[in-house]
């Protein structure tokens, strides 16, 4: 009988990871109670499977969540200055949960809440998840009644995620979309080397807020080695359709990991190396940092209009 992926739950202290894995190597793993976070990720090559995420490996870690790994970013990516915002004429004040930079509301509301299975396809060469979180009542600062959709599939292609935020109210609302994953190939990350697609970065002020105005990033058009920099910026990509890629390559295991984001709803793409070196975070935003201010990528969706994106990790040989 041909192998074929399976689905089973597994558990990190009081919080439940359910993992899918196939024979070849291939697995994924997610966190429905924190975000639908996607935990692990695993593909095959040179005949062994490759951990590509920093995962929380402890139940306090999940707790604390504190560095946002590969979580949902929703109904907002990135940061809003301060917490304030006018939409439609009205001002907003979102909670400020994020101190440094003068302070900022970060990340949206999506990555602590649990998120619902909804659905699962398996069979020998592909298996598919689909979870969702209704936040029928909005949130504070957040007025707005929505819906997120995740569908997760994993195949010899890799992995593809579609994410759909959808506005259940009756007048329209702010969106927009980011993920927040940190990648690795089981190297330092100082050793690998980085590509990223053409675009500006957005210059920011001291409280790490867009200014308005771009200037060129130069040094990853081609493979770089990323060294000892610290990197933390936003790119807005120059592609305006397709799928643009970013890369990370291990020349000592001949691996190359690739990130795409399809234009032209996911535009905007943030890289930060962690701070303790053991990963670099490809994040795919539809919007830029404080866009419920600046509008850079902001959409604005009537009732029952969805914003749907779509990000894919592929590993190959080198």
């Amino acid at each position: 009988m041909t192998a074929r992926f399976a689905l089973t739950e597994e558990s990190i202290g009081s919080f439940s990871v359910l993992w899918l894995r196939h024979p070849n190597g291939s697995a994924l793993a997610v966190l429905p109670q924190v975000g639908a976070a996607v935990h692990r990720l695993q593909l095959p090559a040179h005949g062994k499977a490759h951990d590509l995420l920093v995962p929380m490996r402890t139940e306090v870690e999940i707790q604390r969540n504190r560095w946002a790994k590969s979580a949902h970013l929703l109904p907002f990516p990135n940061r809003v200055h301060r917490g304030a915002y006018s939409f439609e004429g009205k001002s907003h004040q979102l909670p400020v949960n994020f101190r440094p930079n003068g302070g900022h509301a970060i990340h949206g509301f999506a990555m602590d809440q649990p998120w619902k299975l909804t659905g699962q396809k398996l069979s020998t060469d592909s298996a598919h998840l689909s979870l969702a979180l209704d936040c029928p009542a909005g949130q504070e600062g957040f007025p707005f009644p929505w819906r997120a959709e995740l569908d997760l599939a994993l195949s010899d292609a890799g992995f593809r995620m579609e994410t759909r935020l959808i506005n259940k109210g009756k007048k329209a609302m702010p969106a927009g979309w980011g993920w927040h994953p940190y990648f690795r190939t089981g190297s330092k990350i100082d050793a690998l080397e980085l590509q990223l697609p053409k675009g500006r970065k957005l210059v920011v002020d001291e409280w790490m807020i867009p200014t308005g105005k771009f200037e060129s990033f130069p040094g990853f058009g081609k493979p770089a080695a990323i060294g000892d920099r610290f990197l933390d910026a936003c790119l807005e990509l120059d592609a305006t359709s397709g799928s643009p890629e970013s890369a990370l390559l291990d020349r000592a295991q001949g691996l190359k990991l690739s990130v795409r984001q399809e234009a032209p709803t996911c535009r905007h793409l943030q890289v930060f190396t962690h701070p303790h070196r053991h990963g670099i975070a490809l994040e795919p935003m539809s919007c830029a940092p404080d866009a419920f201010n600046n509008g850079m990528g902001l959409r604005s969706l009537t009732p029952k209009e969805i914003l749907s994106t779509v990000c894919s990790v592929s590993l190959s040989e080198s």
